[in-house]
């Protein structure tokens, strides 16, 4: 039986919110991911702190699959079936 894969190809090149584990938010360009959910962000930054507008730029991360809760799309998505 083949393993499912994420369906993330929608999100590729745009912006997303990754919660992970931590209480830690990372919002970035989707570049890259695979089929463990292993997720590649670039013009990434650190958005943990909702009480302030200062971002810590991280630049290019790659965010292990295990590590993550939940991954929200910031830009809109257009998907055609």
């Amino acid at each position: 039986m083949e393993k499912p894969k994420p369906e993330l190809k929608h999100y590729l090149e745009k912006r997303i919110l990754v919660k992970i584990h931590g209480k830690r938010s990372i919002i970035g360009v989707l570049s890259g991911y695979d089929e463990y959910m292993n997720l590649v962000l670039d013009e990434a930054y650190d958005a943990s702190n909702p009480d302030t507008d200062k971002h810590i730029p991280i630049g290019m991360i790659m965010i292990r699959g295990n590590s993550i809760l939940s991954v929200e799309t910031i830009d809109p998505v257009h998907t055609t079936k």
